[in-house]
């Protein structure tokens, strides 16, 4: 959404390092997606709001790019968030806050990450229900060679 704010007004990356001080390199990575806002320095998107004009709650809503991943089968949502050049889905299991990992940003990627997403939020319960029968198994097993 911030990329295309900066290409309907004409304002490259180029202009905005030039005008507000940050490296081009920082400014490409924030602009293309790789670095999410909430992991930017305060000081980084007060230059750049300044430089556009925006205030900092128009700049925020602008670059926040909050993707919703909902499974069906488990009945659970998360988030796809960009951390650190990666997407990881964020979701709550229980009182635990989960950050699982899921792919680099890239071009390829930004089409296929939300389903990446899924998949490991899935395989995340998946397997937390092997291990729960698992232990029920090893229980039940335990009670029976006790009865005899």
């Amino acid at each position: 959404m911030f990329k295309e704010y900066l290409k309907q007004r004409g304002i490259s990356i180029y202009y905005l390092a030039k005008n507000t001080g940050v490296s081009y390199s920082t400014l490409n990575d924030f602009v293309n997606g790789k670095v999410d806002i909430e992991n930017c320095k305060f000081g980084m998107i007060k230059k750049i709001s300044d430089v556009l004009e925006l205030t900092l709650d128009e700049m925020y809503k602008l670059c926040r790019n909050k993707k919703m991943v909902y499974s069906k089968k488990y009945e659970i949502a998360g988030e796809l968030k960009v951390v650190h050049k990666s997407y990881h889905i964020v979701f709550d299991d229980g009182d635990k806050r989960m950050n699982i990992e899921v792919c680099p940003v890239n071009a390829i990627n930004d089409v296929f990450a939300h389903i990446a997403a899924l998949w490991e939020m899935e395989e995340y319960f998946a397997e937390k229900e092997m291990r729960e029968a698992y232990e029920i198994y090893i229980d039940a097993k335990k009670h029976a060679d006790n009865a005899h």
